[in-house]
């Protein structure tokens, strides 16, 4: 684009040096302002171009940044609550009967944390209880 912009102001100053051969001092100034004219135009064009791509840079940036937020907020949350299941296996110790109710009770939570880092729930199915961590 800036090439583009250059070719542009190139040929605008070729064709004023070519006009200008032989003209009087009255046509002088009017190829003069009419390369003023012609360069701001091809200017406030880069302008106005540099400007939308800039603001669809921007809007990108903030999507990119809120998805993070998201997914950041998402991990958080089921760390947390992995920690916690985590402090309960614990206590439990070998108690079988409340390490099942445990797991069962935190199923859901151990699913999402596996969606969320891509891994298929059928882990959970396949290890029988969760508490031969």
């Amino acid at each position: 684009m800036i090439e583009q912009m250059l070719g542009n102001l190139n040929t605008y100053i070729d064709e004023c040096d070519n006009n200008s051969v032989g003209t009087s001092g009255g046509n002088e100034q009017y190829l003069k302002e009419e390369m003023c004219r012609s360069v701001l135009s091809i200017v406030n064009e880069f302008d106005n171009i540099t400007t939308k791509e800039l603001n669809e840079m921007k809007d990108e940036v903030i999507s990119i940044k809120e998805s993070v937020t998201s997914s950041i907020h998402k991990c958080t949350t089921l760390h947390n609550d992995l920690s916690q299941f985590h402090e309960l296996v614990q206590k439990i110790g070998d108690n079988k009967e409340l390490c099942l109710i445990a797991s069962i009770k935190c199923k859901h939570i151990i699913q999402q944390a596996l969606t969320l880092l891509g891994k298929s729930g059928k882990a959970l199915t396949s290890s029988g209880s969760l508490c031969t961590m």
